[in-house]
């Protein structure tokens, strides 16, 4: 068709003129490449040879004959396309009228298509849920594929689900009428004679059947969960009619009261022991069965069924007295619901040893202890009692302490009392066994892991400590310093001693705090309740506090001018004017006691806490090993800091108050000589500017005496001595406005006599007292050298000879020989001093030539 098309749009193409007129050009000169070709007469090269008209083929048509030869095609092909041009318009026709007729077809086969898929859909709709109707989205509003009636398909396939159902539904109605007429059977009390073990036959059928069943069935279907519940029940109500039984025979032996088995009737024993070994051997035939639960829990409750039976009354009495309204549920004594099942304990415990112990090993539990289990059994009834009460606890963290504490008491109490939970029948046979009963957390352990009861009630301890911390800092008397003396604390200064150690109030406060706490949770059982108390609570409580008295000394140390570095000029006058008095003199002196005394008093309690048992053995496990060293270590370090900080800044203080006092003083010259009445103006009396200095140090080395410890007050005078001793040697001796004569010798000689007693006397009150001359020592020997007499008669002009030595043999053997030195070290007094030190004092004499 392709090709047709393509011929008659080649014909119907205009005539190419120029392309007709280059064919006939070609053909002439193929045809007739030379003139003996076009005349038909050849040439006399044409002649040579005999083979050239065969080479050339047969003889060609001439000039004339093709003119002719053209010319007939021409009429010929002018014929043929007259005859064409005559039977055209029909054949034109004829194949419009074809074309027409195939136009038509097609359409008709379009629309029997475009109907035929339509038809199709329509089908598929009504055999297949799933293809909804093409029109199913016209009509009314809300139409749609919901709204469509059901198919076909979807209705045999709803017939066949519901026939397969109604099969299941038979099949199981079946199963499940078997199963319940089993249980039926067994349960009928006209089974259970002479005893309900009549009908253990019965109820093995029944457990038989259930055992079919799982094999047969799907495991995840709802039929088996159903007939295993129906099993359950009836295991349940078959123990239930024997524990009725034996509970029963036991009210008539007066149970739960104590038990004087001698004296019941022989029939009531029978009963007693023959209920009671029925029920041995009902679980005897359920662990056959494997219906006895296979995992070890005792807080479940599950033991020895005659023995959950007996805890039944006791748990109603339990109930009635402390989970009701009665006078003994009372939530701060949670001790006496503990007691109550103690008592129990205890009141049976020779009913059990005696009587049930023999009866439940010929049932065939001889490897279990009846105690033990019977304990065992009463164990959830507290579990229950303490998860009823805590949730109310949690915002008292007082009673949640006590209750926790009660509740470790009661567990260490049933070790004690025998409780070996590896010798129950939960743990009998247990590979495990061995060391059931060591790890054994108690009461305490299940309660400490419910939910976040722990961190809620170490959160609550925390808010609690920290509550009353700031209210013991804020306290009106916090800072006030205890005449009484706490026997228990220890001292750890250089000097150990049996003196008691002063402490603040805020510090007594604090340690007793601590010591609370620890009361609270020493008796936890694991060592991960007790780290967290000691790393949430304690230790940040005692570094808060730490803070606090560190916090002050640097307010101190940041306000007061002893410890502002002096400047050249007035400015430092101004400074000392502007001072608050709080922070100088006695007044400044009590506060760093009361630091020093707050810190040593922590710092001796944790020194106590380091060595306590408790502590170390909980250091011990926290380390892994024996030589651990302490968890209060590390902070009583910071203590001792801390009270050596305030021991520097009270010796500081001392220092710069004397000091300034002793400024005027200072600038006296001591090249005084003889007066005119013949008295030695060193007698003359005290300087008054030496009066106040000496007034000053009494008061503040009393104030040390009055309120520190022994050894810290024993610590501070000296070191204040020997400052003050450097600083007027420095000042007088070294580098004084004058040299000395020997009278201003003797006139340093009582100064430092003057210093001694008001040193004697403002540390007389320690008790054995502090001696107060050896920090002294080096400035005495001092003043012997410079008060050397100038001759032998003393140098007074008296005329008396005295066997001192005199300043001219102290130069000589100053400067002389190791042994003349010595030797006049021990006339003099000089034995504080070496020869250099000798040296320079002799050379601040006036007499002195060298």
């Amino acid at each position: 068709m392709a090709a047709l098309s393509e011929e008659i749009r080649g014909l119907a193409r205009p005539v190419d003129d120029r392309a007709i007129a280059e064919q006939v050009r070609l053909y002439l000169d193929t045809t007739y490449p030379d003139l003996a070709a076009l005349t038909g007469i050849p040439s006399s090269s044409s002649t040579a040879g005999p083979s050239h008209q065969t080479r050339r083929g047969p003889p060609r048509r001439t000039l004339d004959e093709d003119i002719e030869y053209w010319k007939k095609k021409e009429t010929d092909a002018r014929e043929r396309r007259d005859a064409i041009q005559a039977a055209l318009p029909g054949a034109i026709a004829e194949a419009s009228a074809a074309l027409e007729d195939v136009l038509s077809r097609a359409q008709q086969l379009s629309l029997q298509r475009y109907a035929l898929s339509d038809s199709i859909g329509t089908l598929l709709s009504e055999l297949s849920s799933s293809a909804p109707r093409p029109d199913d989205g016209d009509g009314e509003e809300g139409a749609g594929p919901q709204s469509r009636a059901q198919t076909l398909l979807e209705d045999l396939e709803e017939k066949h689900a519901a026939l397969a159902r109604s099969q299941a539904a038979l099949a199981w109605a079946s199963v499940l009428e078997r199963i319940l007429k089993q249980r039926d059977t067994t349960l009928d009390p006209a089974n259970h004679k002479p005893s309900p073990l009549a009908a253990l036959p019965h109820y093995r059928e029944l457990h038989s059947s259930v055992k079919e069943m799982e094999r047969t069935l799907p495991p995840g279907m709802a039929l088996l969960n159903s007939i295993r519940s129906v099993r359950d029940d009836t295991w349940t109500r078959l123990k239930a009619a024997l524990g009725d039984k034996l509970l029963a025979a036991a009210t008539a032996l007066k149970w739960p009261l104590r038990i004087d088995y001698a004296s019941v009737p022989v029939g009531d024993r029978r009963v007693f022991e023959r209920a009671y070994t029925e029920m041995l051997h009902l679980q005897t035939e359920g662990e056959r069965m494997g219906l006895v639960p296979s995992t070890a829990d005792w807080t479940t409750g599950d033991g020895l069924y005659p023995l959950q039976v007996l805890t039944r009354p006791i748990e109603l009495r339990f109930k009635f007295h402390f989970q009701g309204s009665r006078n003994t549920n009372r939530v701060d004594k949670p001790e006496w619901g503990f007691a109550n099942i103690q008592d129990a304990v205890y009141e049976h415990t020779a009913f059990i040893a005696d009587y049930l112990q023999p009866l439940t090993a010929q049932a065939g539990y001889g490897a279990v202890n009846v105690k033990s289990e019977f304990t065992m059994l009463l164990f959830p009834i507290l579990l229950r009692f303490l998860r009823t009460r805590i949730p109310h606890l949690l915002s008292h963290p007082a009673l949640l302490a006590h209750t926790v504490y009660q509740t470790v008491l009661f567990d260490d109490a049933m070790r004690e009392n025998g409780f070996e939970l590896a010798r129950t029948s939960m743990y009998r046979g247990s590979a495990t066994s061995a060391s059931t009963s060591a790890a054994w957390e108690g009461l305490a352990g299940v309660i400490l892991r419910e939910q976040d009861w722990f961190q809620q009630w170490l959160a609550g301890e925390k808010k609690f400590a920290e509550t009353s911390l700031n209210e013991i800092i804020s306290s009106p008397d916090a800072w006030t310093i205890s005449d009484a003396r706490d026997a228990d604390d220890d001292n750890n200064g250089d000097d150990q001693e049996d003196s008691a150690t002063p402490a603040t109030e805020s510090a007594r406060q604090v340690r007793a705090l601590i010591e609370q706490i620890t009361d609270r949770y020493s008796p936890l059982p694991a060592l991960e309740y007790r780290v967290a108390f000691l790393r949430t609570v304690q230790l940040p409580l005692v570094a808060a506090y730490h803070s606090r008295v560190d916090g002050s000394l640097d307010a101190f140390e940041t306000l007061s001018s002893a410890f502002v570095r002096a400047v050249p000029g007035a400015l430092g006058a101004v400074q000392r004017q502007g001072t608050d008095s709080r922070l100088s003199g006695t007044a400044g002196l009590e506060r760093l006691i009361k630091a020093h005394v707050s810190a040593d008093c922590l710092l001796a309690a944790l020194r106590a806490w380091s060595n306590d048992a408790f502590f170390v053995v909980m250091s011990a496990e926290m380390a892994g090993t024996d030589t651990a060293p302490s968890a209060w270590d590390t902070t009583a370090d910071k203590y001792m800091s801390l009270r050596a900080r305030a021991e520097d800044m009270m010796v500081r203080l001392i220092s710069a108050e004397v000091e300034a006092d002793l400024k005027q003083h200072l600038t006296k010259r001591w090249d005084v000589g003889v007066g005119a009445d013949g008295t030695d103006d060193a007698h003359a009396g005290a300087d008054p500017s030496l009066v106040a200095a000496l007034t000053s140090f009494a008061a503040l080395v009393s104030s040390l005496s009055r309120w520190l410890p022994r050894p810290a007050t024993a610590r501070v005078y000296r070191r204040v001595a020997a400052h003050l001793v450097n600083h007027i040697s420095q000042r007088a001796v070294f580098a004084g406005w004058s040299k000395f004569t020997a009278a201003g010798g003797r006139a340093l000689v009582h100064e430092v006599d003057d210093w001694r007693q008001a040193a004697s006397g403002a540390l007389s009150t320690t008790t054995p007292p502090i001696s107060a001359d050896p920090p002294w020592a080096p400035l005495a020997a001092m003043a012997a050298a410079l008060a050397l007499p100038a001759s032998s008669d003393g140098g007074a002009g008296t005329g008396t000879v005295t066997d001192a030595p005199t300043f001219a043999q102290a130069m000589a053997a100053a400067w002389g020989g190791p042994s003349a030195l010595e030797s006049i070290k021990e006339r003099a007094g000089l034995k504080e001093l070496d020869a250099e030190q000798l040296q320079a004092v002799l050379r601040r004499r006036v007499e002195c030539w060298r």
